[in-house]
C-alpha cells in the first residue's frame, strides 16, 4: 500500500468540507478524486501533502515513498528564472549534494572522533544520494551497455537461426518440404520472439534492482516504456541486418565479425557529434536514450541525471530501416539459387 487516508474530516467555520473520508491506494494503482466545485478535492489533497491539517483522521504515506504535487494555483517567486523554478523539483537532491560537498571541505580540518562522525554522515549521504538517483543512473547506463553487447548478441542469434541452411544440401531439402515463404516466415517469427525475450529479460532487471536496493526515486514508467520500445526497435533492426548479411555471404562468420566491429564503432560514436552518430546504426541505443548527465561534480564525483526530449525521429527511422532490412532479406531468400 502506498497511501492510507483514515476518517479525515475538515471544516472551515460552520462549513463542513470533508466528513469521515477514508480510502487507500495500492502499488501501481491509479486513482482520481472527482467532485463538483467546492466539494473538497483540493482541501483533501492539501491535507495529504501536509499543507493543511485535518480536524480529525490522518493520511499516512508508506515508508520510502515520496509525493509529487502540482497545486491548482502556483505561487512562483518572481525573482527566480524559469530554470531556477524547474530546479526546485530536484531541490532535495541538490541540497544533499551541497551537504556532501560541505562535509568534504570540513573533513580536511578535523581529526579524531569528530572526523569519524563526519565520515559516517558522509557515507550515509552518499548512499542516500545514490538511491535518490538510482533509476536515472540505471536507465542512463543501460543504453551504453546495450551498445557494447547487443550488436554481437544479435549477430549470434541471426547466425544460429540460419546456420544449418548454409551447410551442404540442407536448404535444398527444406525447400522440397515447404515453400521459401513459409520457411523464412517461420524463422523470422522465431527470431523476433528471441529478440523480444532478450529485451524483456534485460529490462526486467530494472524494477528488480530497484526493489533489491530500495531506490527512493520514483519509478519512471514513461521513460522505462520508451527505453523498451527503443531497445526492441534497434535489436530487430540489427537482427535483420545481420541475417541479410549472412544470407548474402552464405557464411555466419562475416556477420559475427561485423557485429563485433559494429559494437566498438557504435560505442565510440557516442563521443561524436549527434549528427555523425546517426550514421552508425550499431550505436543507436545511445542517441535514443532519454537520459543525460545534468551535472557532474569533479571534486566529489557526484552525478545528477536529467531527462531530454524523446528522439521520435530517430526511432521512426530505426523502425523503417528494420522494415527495409527485413524486406531485403525476404527478397534474398526468394531469389536465392540453391
Amino acid at each position: 500500500m502506498i497511501l492510507s487516508c483514515s476518517h479525515i474530516s475538515k471544516s472551515f467555520g460552520t462549513d463542513v468540507i470533508l466528513n469521515d473520508v477514508s480510502f487507500h491506494i495500492e502499488d501501481y494503482e491509479k486513482a482520481a478524486i472527482v467532485g463538483i466545485n467546492g466539494a473538497g478535492k483540493s482541501t483533501l489533497l492539501k491535507i495529504i501533502v501536509g499543507e493543511l491539517s485535518a480536524d480529525q483522521g490522518d493520511a499516512v504515506l508508506s515508508k520510502g515513498k515520496t509525493l509529487g504535487y502540482l497545486a491548482q494555483h502556483q505561487d512562483l517567486t518572481s525573482h527566480k528564472t524559469i530554470y531556477e523554478e524547474l530546479l526546485e523539483v530536484k531541490r532535495p537532491i541538490i541540497e544533499m549534494e551541497e551537504k556532501i560537498r560541505s562535509l568534504e571541505v570540513q573533513m580536511k580540518h578535523v581529526t579524531g572522533a569528530e572526523l569519524d562522525q563526519m565520515l559516517d554522515t558522509y557515507t550515509r549521504l552518499n548512499h542516500e544520494f545514490e538511491l535518490a538517483n538510482g533509476y536515472s543512473a540505471l536507465l542512463y547506463s543501460i543504453p551504453v551497455i546495450e551498445a557494447i553487447l547487443l550488436p554481437v548478441m544479435m549477430a549470434v542469434l541471426a547466425s544460429r537461426l540460419w546456420d544449418m541452411e548454409v551447410k551442404g544440401n540442407t536448404a535444398k531439402l527444406l525447400y522440397t518440404l515447404q515453400t521459401r515463404r513459409s520457411l523464412f516466415a517461420g524463422k523470422a517469427v522465431f527470431g523476433t520472439l528471441e529478440v523480444l525475450l532478450t529485451a524483456v529479460l534485460e529490462l526486467a532487471c530494472v524494477p528488480v534492482l530497484g526493489r533489491v536496493h530500495d531506490y527512493t526515486e520514483a519509478f519512471p514508467k514513461g521513460q522505462f516504456v520508451y527505453l523498451f520500445v527503443c531497445t526492441l526497435a534497434v535489436d530487430l533492426m540489427l537482427f535483420f541486418g545481420e541475417l541479410l548479411l549472412m544470407l548474402w555471404c552464405g557464411n555466419p562468420l562475416p556477420a559475427l565479425c561485423v557485429g563485433i566491429v559494429g559494437a566498438l564503432v557504435g560505442l565510440f560514436s557516442a563521443f561524436l557529434p549527434p549528427l555523425v552518430s546517426y550514421f552508425v546504426p550499431f550505436g543507436y541505443y545511445i542517441p535514443l536514450s532519454a537520459y543525460e548527465v545534468a551535472n557532474w561534480d569533479q571534486a566529489s564525483h557526484l552525478v545528477t541525471y536529467g531527462t531530454r526530449a524523446h528522439n521520435w525521429g530517430l526511432l521512426a527511422f530505426t523502425i523503417l530501416l528494420g522494415i527495409g532490412l527485413f524486406a531485403a532479406a525476404w527478397r534474398k531468400v526468394q531469389t536465392e539459387e540453391v
